[in-house]
């Protein structure tokens, strides 16, 4: 008798460990049980155990983006076709063990191990009950992170031009360091793309937008009226003009915008890829991003790495509270891949005020997590904060950038959406550079070289706030002079009349003992360098002779060591 009780307490404990572990799959989410015994069907994204995903992976990322003409693209498309055809026959694998169940399959990745599908409670389990299947997680959407907008006050000014300048990207850009050459990519609300700040720029456009019925299975948000759209126009705000439709236009404008007169992103010669991932809920009255369309964002931009030199992908989004890494994140796999070809994914820790969390994606380790500061070096009231899971903090009080409602709007906003664009600007400036840095070295050096910034939430423990100048000195090996300055004078004689430009400046000691022999003067024209002349680095003054009278004009100086190595250039631009 005893020994019948013993053995069935052993099967009951069995089973019950098969039964939990069949569950594991659904990531202990019970809401995805109850959603679709409720509405009678849910959307899913459902992780498969893809062949040899490693090794094509691996293959696949070895194509970095930044040195577009060294690129193999045979090979490239090589191992990505191998790489998306593996993921493709899982799929159909997958699909085919349905059997006559009901679901309707809204989209195969190409690139991660994974399909987006709606199903009802009969396919869930079969999903559940599949080998191939490793893991299914409902498809929700997320908001934008709540922001402020600042009134038109004296107090509130600033900004877009002096949060560049407490970060040291007007030293970059004395460096040429503009990002020019270089992509930043924005998934948000989308973008105004006639707007005087993206003029003359390149602006790539995409949107994916699932629509908010389950039922509609050609109807999205795009403007289109599907699900996706490329090509200019496709990346335009949503219609309806509910709080936050031009919240990509904000971004875009902070990260790269340049309105040629007194307003400039950190990037501010960068071009962007506008990509649109938002739909709208008529229920809400709101604006929120499907998981699978974020993951078909962040994928496009990985298919453009062969086409385009991308330096990061900015997502001011997200949403709940993590106080933990969530590497089970659906994003993570996408992420990671953007990574080892050399794009960074930076994130919002989102706007709640709490001091031991932050939002989700943002806890993605594998991402930069981006927290706000005020102009006098202050955490943002509303900045979310876990330490640890923070990785950098940036401006994102009172940020003054372009806006939807005409070609010529303005506005000042906060919050973490608007830190995390002045980020993703600085990777292209360091993209530019040096094309062949990575993801983490960059990273490693502005974490090292950060300004610090009073805490909210561990009263004087200090974080850290990036600063550009100090990282580009920290990679620079060999600078130009300092105090490069200009002046025109008139020389007028019986002989002559002309106009001279005096240019003049004094050794660096960031060169001392780097055996600096000579200087180097440039002429800047026409995005070309024309060489003026070289002079002994005991020389401390040029006279570049013969100049229009109150023209405008770019030069360039540079450092040369005794083995010719040249500094990086120095530009300065007299004006009238």
């Amino acid at each position: 008798m005893i020994k019948r009780i013993f053995l069935f307490i052993i099967i009951m404990v069995v089973s019950f460990v098969l039964f939990s572990e069949s569950f594991n799959k659904l990531s202990n989410d019970n809401n995805l049980i109850s959603t679709v015994k409720e509405k009678g069907a849910v959307r899913v994204i459902v992780k498969m155990n893809v062949p040899n995903l490693f090794e094509l992976t691996k293959l696949s990322t070895k194509f970095r983006t930044g040195n577009l003409k060294n690129i193999n693209r045979y090979a490239m498309y090589d191992a990505d076709y191998n790489l998306s055809m593996s993921i493709k026959n899982t799929a159909e694998s997958v699909i085919y063990n349905l059997n006559n169940s009901f679901y309707e399959l809204k989209y195969v990745f190409k690139t991660i191990p994974y399909i987006s599908i709606i199903v009802n409670e009969d396919s869930l389990i079969k999903l559940n009950n599949d080998s191939m299947v490793l893991r299914i997680i409902q498809d929700k959407p997320i908001p934008l992170p709540r922001y402020e907008i600042n009134p038109e006050t004296e107090m509130s000014k600033p900004m877009l031009s002096n949060s560049v300048e407490l970060i040291g990207a007007d030293e970059a850009w004395a460096y040429g360091l503009t990002g020019k050459g270089w992509y930043v990519a924005v998934l948000d609300t989308g973008i105004r793309n006639t707007h005087e700040m993206f003029k003359d720029k390149q602006i790539i456009e995409a949107c994916f937008s699932l629509g908010e019925s389950y039922s509609d299975k050609n109807n999205g948000g795009c403007p289109n009226g599907k699900i996706e759209m490329y090509g200019s126009g496709s990346a335009a705000h949503s219609k309806h003009n509910v709080s936050g439709y031009d919240h990509g236009t904000h971004v875009s404008g902070i990260a790269a915008g340049n309105n040629k007169d007194y307003l400039f992103g950190v990037a501010k010669d960068a071009d962007i890829i506008a990509v649109q991932v938002f739909t709208y809920f008529k229920d809400y009255d709101d604006v929120l991003s499907w998981t699978t369309d974020q993951l078909k964002g962040l994928e496009y931009v990985y298919s453009l790495r062969s086409t385009y030199n991308i330096a990061a992908v900015n997502m001011s989004l997200g949403g709940g509270s993590e106080n933990s890494f969530c590497d089970d994140n659906h994003l993570k796999s996408i992420i990671d891949n953007l990574k080892s070809v050399g794009i960074v994914t930076a994130i919002a820790t989102g706007n709640d005020g709490y001091c031991n969390s932050i939002s989700s994606p943002a806890c993605i380790s594998s991402a930069v997590s981006v927290g706000g500061t005020d102009k006098f070096g202050n955490e943002y009231n509303y900045s979310n904060w876990k330490n640890g899971m923070v990785d950098l903090n940036a401006p994102g009080v009172s940020i003054r950038s372009a806006t939807g409602s005409s070609n010529t709007s303005y506005s000042n906003w906060n919050g973490t959406s608007m830190a995390t664009p002045h980020v993703a600007g600085t990777w292209a400036l360091f993209r530019q550079f040096d094309s062949n840095l990575s993801v983490d070295e960059i990273l490693e050096k502005l974490r090292k070289n950060r300004s610090d910034i009073n805490s909210r939430c561990e009263g004087t423990k200090l974080k850290m706030q990036i600063d550009i100048e100090k990282t580009l000195e920290d990679f620079i090996k060999l600078f130009p002079p300092i105090n490069f300055e200009m002046a025109q004078v008139r020389n007028k004689s019986l002989l002559q009349n002309e106009y001279i430009n005096i240019l003049s400046w004094n050794k660096n000691p960031l060169n001392d003992n780097k055996g600096v022999v000579s200087y180097k003067i440039y002429l800047f024209e026409d995005s070309n360098l024309i060489h003026l002349s070289t002079l002994s680095s005991s020389v401390f003054t040029y006279y570049h002779r013969n100049v229009e009278k109150r023209v405008e004009k770019t030069y360039v100086i540079t450092s040369l060591n005794e083995k010719g190595e040249e500094s990086v250039k120095y530009y300065q631009t007299i004006k009238f």
